[in-house]
């Protein structure tokens, strides 16, 4: 399937083509951070972290779920690293890729433009 992704190594947003299969995706369901990091899915050498919030989701080169022991912990501090690099370089308050589409769905389901409950 084809997901939109933040690339910080690039600074933009691309598109790529994805599966997430129990083979290479950790889902965290059962988290109380799951607004946060709800998947971390193996991508070509790299990482695909997303949240169940309106975020696009992050692409990490050069790690995967091995390289982190499949720990949640670590899975929030790349994000965390990632996330405030991006917001060091656009300040708060501007509509970035990261935050601020007001019509993108959260990664995990949730409600449309027109109201109707989406789950995926």
């Amino acid at each position: 399937m084809e997901k939109t992704v933040y690339n910080p190594q690039k600074g933009r947003l691309e598109t790529i083509n994805i599966d997430f299969t129990d083979e290479n995706t950790t889902w965290f369901d059962d988290h109380e951070k799951i607004e946060e990091v709800y998947m971390v899915t193996d991508f070509e050498g790299g990482l695909v972290i997303a949240g169940c919030n309106y975020d696009y989701p992050i692409l990490v080169y050069d790690i995967s779920r091995f390289d982190i022991n499949y720990d949640i912990k670590k899975v929030l501090d790349l994000q965390k690293e990632y996330t405030e690099t991006y917001e060091t370089i656009y300040p708060t308050g501007r509509q970035t890729p990261l935050r601020g589409a007001p019509f993108r769905l959260p990664a995990c389901g949730g409600i449309n433009i027109r109201g109707k409950i989406r789950e995926f």
